[in-house]
């Protein structure tokens, strides 16, 4: 330390410590110098300040011996975190390209942590500084200016993003034929999908993303391409005519001649049939629905599915990409790989370093799997905020409770365990997965059709109450034989039915008419609205409990709910096999929940441990 003592205030030199700096920055009114590297505050701060650095086992023994010789007057500071915030750390563009910028600073370790999470940054070593790709440079912002003391004013001309406050959104003039009244939070959500103009929309379940989405378009007034799967295709040109009913509309069905619209909707499944006349059309918006329907990627990080390939392609032409879904992450980490390459996130640009770093790459003895998960905190604070949006229902609106109840069925298992000794029997021999999963799926539908019976009772105890009731499994099997089982009061929904009858049958349900939905999970667990009812039984569980908590719970639990939600999960506790996958389930929640929500959630295992 170097001390200078004039006659009101103090000067001194210090080399580099984050404690020293940060009792420095608490000092009232105290500034630092970048270009002669020295603070500068008021002297009868300054006895406080050394006395701080000593308990901090400094070695200032001479200068407090100066201070203690003199007889000016000596007063404390509050040592707790200060609202003015000095800027001690100041970045430097040292060089600049087209893609990159070489940045110098001061050396700080928190600084050093945010740059080294950058995608495809290297070390200058003869400058001393850090190459940093300009795709990153927002998110670089962001992430520093919100440590305090960081001066990133040389940065402030780089990245192209508006000012989040800079878009004024007025509902009144800017979407004159709108029929429902936004809530603040969906505003703020639709001035971020205006800003960031490529982002994953993952706000929970039932917050509205669609009428967002729509207003978001509106508010561009551009050509917006939809595409969404089959069973909400009509429920999106209903929430368009919510925004504008006058709105110019084109829903398209497999057998359709291309028809172009300003708003043009079509299903995953029907994309190849139309693949020619959408990259013709010069869509400025595109829009997939329920995006987490795009993951699957092979170990070389290409895409696993032709739908995937598909739309990262019709991404490419597009200025403002938004992906929604309210589970990024199904099954793995790696599921959102995909998701970031639709919106030119640097994190998706090298499939290597992501899955390395975050997807628990282990070797197997033939090559690399990345079926895991590692540096979830870190892939947290790379999403936000600049590549993906995410909000909870209970931090903004007051939705009703939501509970669940895991209630183990007494059933004759006999069919099962003649299955697993089929399987055990037989295991040896099986080659490859496949064949694995064939006694898998067998073991799991035999306890679902037992537990359906289970099901049926409660149903018919709940009709006898005069309540409605909403019914999911896995399997066409199951929710077959539970139709028969209410002929005139039920209405079904799994993979056969057609397209243009789903809505009617949703409709059917909340209006009243009929009183039990029954859904298989694949097909009716996404976009639909069942709120007519409070009561929902799970007789098997989807492979993924991402599914289950954000996506088929939210069928009930959303924005039109006025009752406590109640959630019965049916398990088999003499089953091996449902137990395992129960707790293999809660490490899955838990992975994802850290990624987006940046904590663990738990969903089921202790309740059941301890019934």
């Amino acid at each position: 330390m170097k001390l200078q003592i004039e006659d009101r205030n103090a000067r001194m030199k210090l080399d580099y410590d984050y404690e020293a700096f940060n009792l420095a920055k608490k000092v009232p009114d105290s500034t630092y110098n970048y270009i002669d590297d020295e603070w500068s505050f008021d002297k009868k701060y300054l006895k406080h300040y050394l006395k701080e650095l000593y308990k901090m086992n400094f070695s200032i023994e001479e200068e407090l011996k100066i201070i203690n010789e003199q007889s000016d007057q000596h007063i404390k500071f509050s040592v707790h975190d200060s609202d003015n915030v000095v800027k001690t750390v100041k970045l430097n563009i040292l060089k600049e390209n087209q893609k990159s910028l070489v940045i110098g600073f001061n050396y700080d370790p928190k600084v050093l942590e945010i740059i080294k999470q950058t995608s495809n940054r290297s070390y200058v070593a003869t400058k001393k500084a850090w190459r940093v790709q300009k795709s990153e440079i927002d998110w670089l912002k962001a992430k520093l200016n919100d440590l305090g003391y960081i001066d990133i004013s040389e940065l402030d001309e780089e990245g192209v993003e508006p000012d989040f406050n800079d878009i004024e959104i007025d509902i009144a003039s800017q979407f004159p034929k709108i029929e429902i009244k936004p809530h603040n939070y969906q505003i703020d959500t639709l001035k971020m999908l205006l800003k960031y103009q490529k982002v994953i929309n993952s706000l929970e379940a039932g917050l509205g993303k669609t009428a967002i989405t729509v207003m978001a378009a509106e508010y561009l007034k551009k050509k917006t391409l939809i595409i969404c799967p089959a069973t909400v295709k009509l429920n999106w040109r209903k929430e368009i005519y919510q925004i504008n009913r006058d709105a110019d509309v084109s829903v398209l069905f497999a057998k359709d001649e291309w028809k172009s619209a300003q708003y043009v909707i079509l299903n995953y499944d029907i994309i190849d049939r139309f693949l020619p006349e959408i990259m013709k059309e010069g869509f400025d918006i595109v829009v997939y629905d329920e995006a987490h329907m795009l993951r699957g990627v092979t170990n070389s990080g290409k895409p696993s599915s032709k739908r995937a390939k598909q739309a990262i392609k019709i991404s490419t032409i597009a200025s403002y990409v938004f992906p929604i879904t309210a589970s990024p992450f199904v099954n793995y980490v790696k599921d959102i790989f995909n998701l970031l390459v639709l919106i030119d996130c640097p994190t998706g640009d090298n499939w290597f370093n992501f899955s390395n770093k975050y997807c628990g790459a282990e070797y197997n003895g033939y090559g690399s799997t990345f079926n895991g998960a590692s540096k979830l905190e870190e892939l947290n604070s790379r999403l936000y905020p600049n590549y993906m949006i995410r909000m909870k229902t209970e931090d903004h609106i007051k939705l009703p409770e939501r509970t669940r109840s895991f209630i183990p069925v007494d059933i004759n298992i006999a069919k099962y365990n003649k299955v697993v000794k089929d399987y055990m029997k037989n295991r040896n021999s099986l080659v490859t997965n496949g064949q694995h999963l064939v006694y898998l799926t067998a073991m799991r539908k035999e306890l679902a059709f037992s537990k359906a019976k289970h099901a049926e009772k409660m149903a018919k105890d709940l009709l006898d109450q005069n309540k409605s009731v909403v019914i999911f499994t896995n399997y066409t099997s199951v929710v077959e034989y539970l139709y028969e089982k209410f002929p005139n009061d039920a209405v079904f929904i799994n993979g056969d039915v057609d397209t243009k009858d789903r809505h009617e049958l949703v409709e059917q349900f909340q209006s009243g008419e009929k009183k039990v939905f029954i859904g298989n999970i694949d097909a009716a667990g996404v976009g639909i609205t069942l709120t007519k009812s409070h009561h929902m039984i799970i007789v098997d569980m989807h492979w993924s409990p991402v599914v289950m908590v954000n996506q088929v719970e939210k069928r009930l639990h959303r924005l039109s709910q006025t009752n406590t939600v109640l959630v019965n999960y049916l398990y088999v506790q003499e089953s091996d096999l449902e137990m395992k996958q129960l707790s293999m389930l809660e490490k899955k929640l838990n992975d994802s929940s850290m990624i987006l929500d940046g904590k663990e959630e738990k969903f089921f295992v202790d309740e059941i441990i301890a019934s």
